[in-house]
Formats: structure tokens, C-alpha cells, sequence
């Protein structure tokens, strides 16, 4: 048996770009279990140990798109390849545009919102419309929660609920650290096309702070074809007819 659940926070850099060696990233809530990662359905790395840091390193196939499963699993079943059981992608899963990003070590009134803006594939971000708006410390909270002492809530927090994560080990990244506090959005379903994308920072004023723009390409798999029939003929040879999917020429 594997699970999917119970991992969140995942990070991929790209070591080497010559080489395509890559560096997964994750936290997770599971205790006692080892790791599998497979890539485009093919097993790719697992960690060894249940008390391995979640991370794990593996290579990139050249020239081609990368489906990233990453799994947990019983430590009996380490060698087990639940490749033919997962559950793969669709075309909903390939077709949407998610931004992430962490929520840095800057001090924010309780009402500060991170507002997304984009340019509806035009070539110009719109600002008069943001797509959301969301929050970046919601309930009031800020970013130095420092425990259950006395010191309570407000600025120092109750039990770190709002604070940043430090790092894990020697593989903390700067202030941002492993396990830092994420802000996240993700898109409807798109057409192929590429899209920019913004977010600022604004306050209950009207204040912004400049744009952090990027650029996402999509490039989704065709849909499936519809329409299947299956004719039985009296030579005994089968006649296949179908619709085409709408996304090819």
C-alpha cells in the first residue's frame, strides 16, 4: 500500500541544467514511512532510511515534459513499483497555472494582500483587475510567532502558528529556510499560450509595492479522442471509428 497524502510544501530546484539533476524538497506529516519518486511513471529515487530528510535527488528526462509523482510507502515495501498503480495526469492537471512563492522576512500590517494580475495571454499584464486577492497573514497574525511562552500572541505569535520555517539542518535557504510559509495560487483551466502573470503588495491605502512578473508557457497534452464505436464485421474484422480530440488539426 502507498499514499499520496500527507506531503505538501514540495520545492524542485535544478542542480545542473547540462545534466538535468534535479533536488525534490517536502515536508510531511507521516512518520515511519519511506519515500518513492517517479517520473513520467518510471521509478526514480526513494529514500533508504525512515529518518532520511525529505529530500531526494534524481535526474530529469532531456527534452521532454516531466510528470513528478512523489509517494510514501511502508518500509516492507521499499522495493515494491507501484508505477502501474498510480494514478498518473489529465489534461485538467497539465493545463492551469499555479504560483508559489515565500512569504519573506518583511513585516506586513494585517491587511496587507499579495494581489495577482495578469495579461489574459495579450502581452500586457492588466492592474486594474486583479485576479485575487490574498491575504498574507490571515487572522491578524504576523510572521515572528515565537511559542507558547507568556509573550502570548500579537507580534510574537502563540505557538509559531504564523512563523517562517528556519531551515532543516545544513539545506536552510537564507531566511526563507526549509518549510518556510508558503502563499499560493493556481489558475482555472487555460488554453495553450503563454501567460504573464504579476503580484504585488498592496495595503488598505492603495500603496503597491512593485510588480514581480514571470512568464508561464502551457503546452497541454491533447484531450483524449470521444465517440469510440467498435463494429463487428461479417469477414470477422472490427471496424474502429471515433471523434477526433478537438485540440488536434
Amino acid at each position: 500500500m502507498f499514499t499520496s497524502q500527507g506531503m505538501s510544501d514540495l520545492q524542485l530546484d535544478i542542480l545542473d541544467p547540462a545534466t538535468g539533476v534535479a533536488e525534490l524538497r517536502w515536508t510531511s506529516s507521516l512518520t515511519d514511512v519511506l519515500y518513492q519518486l517517479y517520473v513520467n511513471g518510471e521509478p526514480a529515487a526513494a529514500t533508504e532510511d525512515v529518518e532520511d530528510q525529505w529530500r531526494l535527488e534524481f535526474t530529469l528526462p532531456a527534452g521532454e515534459q516531466a510528470l513528478i509523482e512523489l509517494i510514501a510507502v511502508q518500509p516492507g515495501e521499499a522495493e515494491t513499483d507501484f508505477a502501474g498503480d498510480l494514478d498518473g495526469f489529465t489534461v485538467e492537471d497539465a493545463n492551469r497555472c499555479r504560483l508559489r512563492w515565500p512569504k519573506l522576512a518583511t513585516i506586513h500590517a494585517p491587511r496587507d494582500v499579495a494581489n495577482v494580475y495578469w495579461d489574459a495571454a495579450t502581452g500586457t499584464v492588466d492592474y486594474d483587475a486583479p485576479l485575487a486577492a490574498l491575504p498574507l497573514w490571515p487572522d491578524d497574525l504576523n510572521r515572528w510567532g515565537r511559542g507558547t511562552s507568556p509573550r502570548g500572541d500579537g507580534g510574537r505569535g502563540y505557538d509559531a502558528t504564523a512563523a517562517p520555517g528556519r531551515g532543516e539542518g545544513a539545506r536552510a535557504y537564507g531566511e526563507r529556510g526549509f518549510g518556510a510559509l508558503m502563499a499560493e495560487w493556481e489558475s482555472l483551466p487555460l488554453p495553450a499560450g503563454a501567460y504573464q502573470f504579476a503580484v504585488r503588495i498592496e495595503d488598505e491605502a492603495g500603496n503597491a509595492s512593485a510588480a514581480a512578473v514571470e512568464t508561464i508557457t502551457l503546452d497541454p497534452p491533447p484531450r483524449s479522442a470521444a465517440q469510440l464505436e467498435i463494429e463487428y464485421n461479417a469477414n470477422d474484422t472490427v471496424s474502429l471509428a471515433w471523434a477526433s480530440s478537438p485540440d488536434l488539426a
